[in-house]
């Protein structure tokens, strides 16, 4: 093994030599016995190792420390008292909890088709000529016609009724 391909495995697989396959071991056991700069780089990766591992366990145990502080002082204190809105007094609780959003422009179009086919059907729809060349007693005819009574009468060819 040479010094780059050590360096190389040595940034790869860590320190630990124990952590590295056997056949790679003990080719860097041979290269850190007999290069004195090989021994010098691995015993700095080790301690580097070392020195990251410590700052690892030692910001866990200030991370668990940190978290008991926060959840202890939370119990300790009681919550606020909850408001409760005035449309919860009158509006039943089952449609409280349900979630409008998504269905209201759906029940909203439902609502105004249903009231325009009301309108349409208590006061009906006069058609009125367009064309000026229409004579006045199909203009009469026509103004006088409403949307039921065209729907509903006979289809002048056959006949036939709706």
């Amino acid at each position: 093994m040479t010094r780059t391909q050590f360096l190389d495995r040595l940034d790869a697989l860590g320190s630990d030599l124990a952590a590295w396959p056997a056949r790679e071991r003990a080719k860097a056991l041979q290269l850190i016995a007999a290069d004195d700069h090989a021994c010098a780089v691995h015993e700095q990766a080790r301690r580097m190792d070392a020195a990251l591992r410590a700052s690892v366990t030692e910001g866990a145990h200030d991370a668990a420390r940190t978290e008991a502080r926060v959840v202890s002082r939370l119990e300790a204190r009681p919550l606020p008292a909850q408001r409760r809105s005035i449309v919860s007094r009158w509006w039943p609780d089952a449609l409280l909890n349900y979630d409008f959003a998504p269905a209201w422009p759906r029940v909203a179009g439902l609502v105004l088709a249903g009231c325009l086919g009301l309108v349409i059907g208590l006061f009906g729809i006069t058609i009125s000529p367009i064309d000026s060349s229409v004579s006045t007693a199909t203009a009469g005819s026509f103004i006088e016609a409403d949307l039921g009574a065209l729907v509903s009468e006979p289809e002048p060819m056959t006949g036939a009724r709706p």
